[in-house]
């Protein structure tokens, strides 16, 4: 199973001893570390549970990459969203000390102060 780059836009993925060519928007590059993706995750699959079996048909362990990969998305989402808090509340932080260091420097530049 690989990912590799095509002609025209599209990328080929090779799962399951199968090729499959896609046409993409987003670039080579992009589309190929995408289909990378997928194969690694879909070979994590099949290496936990012992690859395409009657019981396990291909189908299903592509849901569960799909799943996995899903799951890793909202993941990262949710430290992305927990970062760009953190971020927001160290700004603020921030902008008050700049406000009060600021507010000092003026009271010791007034007349009479």
């Amino acid at each position: 199973m690989q990912g590799r780059a095509g002609v025209d836009d599209r990328i080929t993925v090779d799962l399951f001893g199968r090729s499959y060519t896609f046409q993409t928007d987003t670039g080579i590059p992009e589309a190929n570390r995408a289909a990378q993706r997928l194969v690694r995750e879909v070979g994590e699959v099949e290496r936990r549970h012992g690859g395409p079996t009657p019981d396990l048909p291909r189908l299903t362990i592509m849901i569960l990459a799909a799943l996995n990969m899903a799951h890793q998305l909202n993941q990262r989402e949710d430290e992305f969203q927990a970062f760009i808090e953190q971020a927001g509340l160290r700004c603020e932080r921030l902008r008050r000390r700049l406000d009060e260091g600021l507010n000092r420097l003026r009271d010791l530049h007034r007349p009479g102060g």
